[in-house]
């Protein structure tokens, strides 16, 4: 990992996005429910990440119904990927004058996979990204074999909000269409976050 990261920098950027939406107390006392954490000490290096992620989508939706736990997730998602873009040393790169004069396509493209692989490697599932069409991407989410199934799909109301930070850092010009569970393209227990972008003006 790069100077900035730790093996924590993922918890602590869904974390930080939260007290930004929630406020600390909030936070504190969702976080400390679903993790072993005291809400003094630094945020604990996290064991198994997809079942962290799982337990707080189920948290909110207990605390707050299942339709306001997607939003907040898509929220956190969004504010979580401007944390892990400055801290990440991978995606950092990614904000790079030689990476911006690309093709808007061929900048999607690569960009997307880097995210994929360091998003797989912060929280141990398989992330791959598929492209569809010139203008329209996926991030294809799957399990790891011996992981317990995802008790719900909450997850990926995340990561469509991550996209949707992702899409406009790469390029603020465009118009974004999220979908979320699209169609099973990723592989078996694999779910789909899709987006394709258009001009504004088209």
């Amino acid at each position: 990992m790069g100077e900035k990261e730790t093996p924590t920098l993922f918890v602590r950027s869904i974390y930080e996005a939260a007290v930004g939406i929630l406020g600390a107390s909030d936070s504190v006392l969702i976080f400390s429910t679903i993790i072993d954490w005291d809400g003094i000490n630094d945020i604990p290096e996290i064991k198994n990440t997809p079942q962290f992620l799982s337990d707080l989508g189920n948290e909110f939706a207990i605390r707050f119904q299942r339709n306001t736990a997607k939003g907040l997730l898509y929220r956190i998602g969004d504010f979580s990927f401007t944390y892990l873009r400055r801290n990440s040393e991978k995606l950092i790169e990614l904000g790079s004058i030689e990476n911006r004069l690309k093709p808007i396509s061929t900048r999607f493209d690569y960009s997307l996979n880097i995210l994929a692989v360091n998003l797989s490697e912060l929280t141990g599932l398989k992330i791959k990204a598929i492209k569809k069409t010139k203008n329209s991407f996926c991030l294809g989410i799957s399990r790891n074999k011996n992981d317990e199934l995802f008790s719900s799909d909450l997850h990926l109301f995340y990561f469509s909000g991550l996209i949707r930070s992702f899409c406009e850092w790469m390029d603020s010009r465009k118009e974004y269409f999220i979908n979320v569970n699209e169609e099973n393209e990723a592989g078996k227990d694999g779910k789909l976050v899709c987006f394709r972008f258009e001009d504004i003006d088209s």
